[in-house]
Formats: structure tokens, C-alpha cells, sequence
């Protein structure tokens, strides 16, 4: 029996995986660390916009796979686990190479288009992992208390990352020579979370119905139509798509305070330190002092715990019954091309505009799709009685 006590157990055991998952992120955060990493490397604002149009279309392009592997499933914890191993290592990968000799004597061109591969192949298996983990993780909580739940295990994951961009910080400081130093953020990504994969695996789920196995093609149309049928589902993604556009602002951040006032990459981590603790949006515009740049860090961390929590618990609520990793998909998909052209767009805008009216458009647009989203009925009374 699924009860009240294997509910808090497995959120305490969720919490400690994302607790390990999140100190990993914090020294490798590709909004804050990572863009240094490629304009110490040689890269300009292009390729800056490129590490989030990967993410996205990465993630988006490995989930229309998603349905093949797990509708015919009646539990999912087995392949969660097997991914959340399989996830880590293009950052081993990255460790051993950034941290060798070799690393250190790879031409810019090179050391650039090895990092971009290797973070390519992170975002296609984390696109494979997140829609069956997230699944997940509503099977094993109990849907009465999954919103506190969630919330429990992104706070210690949001804490975590915070200590481990300060460590991130200490190890970019004194850890010698480039890139040296960032392979052993990400040999530090990587031994986090492989030790915080086994707390997974003594979760335990409910079991869902297991339906039957559709084929790539016919599962990518499925997750396709659930995107364009007409209902609240679709008017909620009309809505969050004019919010999209805040991870461009938090990526070229960084690089503003760098060009700005030469900031190096351990000063980058501790920007990410309190973009973790405080997660919300907030306004360079105030000044030129490197305070200004830790202040408004606190105001986009708050915004992007908040956007993330908020946006996975209402994809769930407009969810109908047990299985949520259609809609998930489904929600991830559509979004992706947007993110990605906000990206790679958003890079030669800032290229061409500066970082100041870029970051006010995508405020505005923000605003606007905020204020979409409060009109929508809640899920629950949108989806049914069955939402969980």
C-alpha cells in the first residue's frame, strides 16, 4: 500500500537525489559558469546563444522517443535510473579531457566544437530522462501532496546548487591554469551525482497502466496533437510561450558582468551561488557596480525556481489520468523551437543592441504572458476530477 509515510519517505529520498543533482549544477550552471567558459574559450555572443538553443532542441528532438520507451511500461523506476547514469557521463568525459594535458593544448576551434558536442549529447539524454522521471515522481508521491512535495525536493535542489556554485567559485579561483580549472567543475558534476543516483534507486512507485507500445512515428503524433487540440492545455501553452524568454537574459548575464567590469569565472560562480538561493527576475539597469550584478542575480533565481516548479505542476494538473509523460513531452516539444530561436536570435541581438533593450523586451513579453496565465482556469477544474 502506497501511504502517507512511503510519500514522505519518498520525498525525502527525492530530495537527496536532487540535493546531489543540484550541487553537481552548480558547478557546471550553463546560464552563469558555462558562458564564461566559452568566451574564455574564444566564443562570441553567437555561441554564447548556441548553449541554450542546444539545451532546448536537444531536449525537445530525444523526447518525441520518449513514448516509444515508456508507454508500454506499467513502472518506470528501472529506465529512470539506467538514464540518470547514462546522463552524467559527457561531463566525465569533459573532466578527463579538460583536465589533461591534451585538453590544455587543444586549439580554441577545437576545445569550442568538443565542449558544444559533449553538451549536445547531455541535453539528448536528459531529453530522454526528464519526461519518464518526471512521471516518475508523480507516481511516487501521493497527488494530494505532490505540489508541497515538489517543492520540499526543488528547495534542497536549489539550496545545493547554491553550495556548489560556492565551491565552484573556490575551485575557479585557485585551481590553476584554464581549462583546467573547469574540468574539475565538471569531474565535480560528475562525482555528485553519481553518488546521488543511489538514493533513486530505494524509491518505490505505484504502478501505472501499461498501454500499448506505439511506434516513433505514431508516438510523436500523438504528443504533437496533444499540443494543438483545442482546451485549456493549449491556451496554457499559447500563454507560457511569451514567457520563454527569460534564460537568454540569465545566460548573457554573466558575460555582461565579464565585459563589463572583468570578472573572471569564479566571481561567474558566485553570481550562480545567488542566482540559486534567491531564483527571480531581476534589474541590471540599477547600476554598474559589481553589487548591482549580485542583486539582480538574487531576483532571476527566484523567477527561474518559481517558472520551473510552477510550470511542471501545472502540465501535470492539465494532465488527465496516471501516465503525465505525453503532456510533459508534449509541453517540452512545442516549446523548444521557440526557446531555441529566442536564443540564437537573441545572441545577435545582443550582439547588434547591447544587453540592456534585449533584457527589457523580454520582460515585457514575460509580463504579458504572466498575465495570460492568471486567466486560465485551474487545472484541476480544466482537466477533471482525474488531474491528480
Amino acid at each position: 500500500m502506497f501511504d502517507l509515510r512511503w510519500h514522505r519517505r519518498n520525498v525525502a529520498l527525492h530530495s537527496a537525489v536532487e540535493a546531489c543533482w543540484g550541487t553537481g549544477m552548480g558547478f557546471v550552471g550553463f546560464q552563469t559558469i558555462l558562458p564564461v567558459f566559452l568566451v574564455r574559450l574564444g566564443g562570441g555572443p553567437g555561441l554564447v546563444g548556441l548553449l541554450p538553443a542546444l539545451w532546448c532542441l536537444g531536449i525537445a528532438s530525444a523526447q518525441l522517443v520518449v513514448p516509444a520507451l515508456t508507454a508500454h511500461r506499467e513502472r518506470r523506476k528501472g529506465l529512470v535510473v539506467a538514464l540518470h547514469f547514462v546522463a552524467i557521463l559527457p561531463y566525465g568525459t569533459a573532466a578527463v579531457l579538460f583536465c589533461s594535458p591534451a585538453g590544455a593544448h587543444l586549439p580554441p576551434g577545437s576545445a569550442l566544437a568538443a565542449f558544444l558536442v559533449l553538451f549536445a549529447v547531455y541535453a539528448l539524454i536528459i531529453g530522454c530522462t526528464y519526461p519518464p522521471w518526471a512521471d516518475y515522481l508523480a507516481r511516487s508521491t501521493l497527488p494530494e501532496r505532490r505540489g508541497g512535495g515538489m517543492g520540499a525536493i526543488f528547495f534542497f535542489q536549489t539550496v545545493a546548487s547554491a553550495a556548489g556554485a560556492g565551491a565552484a567559485s573556490l575551485v575557479l579561483g585557485s585551481a590553476g591554469p584554464f581549462p583546467r580549472s573547469y574540468g574539475l567543475c565538471f569531474a565535480a558534476f560528475f562525482a555528485v551525482t553519481f553518488a546521488g543516483n543511489f538514493f533513486l534507486i530505494a524509491t518505490r512507485e505505484r504502478p501505472g497502466t501499461a498501454e500499448e507500445r506505439p511506434g516513433l512515428v505514431g508516438g510523436a503524433r500523438g504528443v504533437l496533437s496533444l499540443a494543438v487540440a483545442p482546451g485549456p492545455f493549449r491556451s496554457y501553452l499559447l500563454a507560457r510561450a511569451l514567457t520563454e524568454g527569460w534564460p537568454l537574459v540569465t545566460s548573457f548575464f554573466t558575460v555582461l558582468a565579464a565585459r563589463e567590469l572583468g570578472v573572471g569565472g569564479e566571481t561567474a560562480a558566485r553570481l550562480a551561488a545567488v542566482l540559486f538561493v534567491a531564483q527571480a527576475a531581476g534589474n541590471p539597469l540599477l547600476g554598474r557596480g559589481l553589487w548591482a550584478f549580485y542583486a539582480a542575480s538574487a531576483f532571476f533565481g527566484l523567477f527561474s525556481a518559481a517558472f520551473n516548479v510552477a510550470n511542471l505542476n501545472l502540465v501535470m494538473g492539465f494532465a488527465p489520468g496516471e501516465d503525465k509523460t505525453r503532456h510533459i513531452v508534449a509541453a517540452t516539444v512545442v516549446m523548444a523551437p521557440l526557446q531555441a530561436a529566442v536564443a540564437l536570435l537573441g545572441g545577435a541581438a545582443v550582439a547588434a543592441f547591447g544587453f540592456r533593450p534585449v533584457w527589457v523586451v523580454v520582460i515585457a513579453a514575460t509580463a504579458v504572458g504572466a498575465a495570460a496565465l492568471l486567466r486560465l482556469p485551474e487545472p484541476g477544474r480544466a482537466a477533471g476530477p482525474a488531474a491528480g
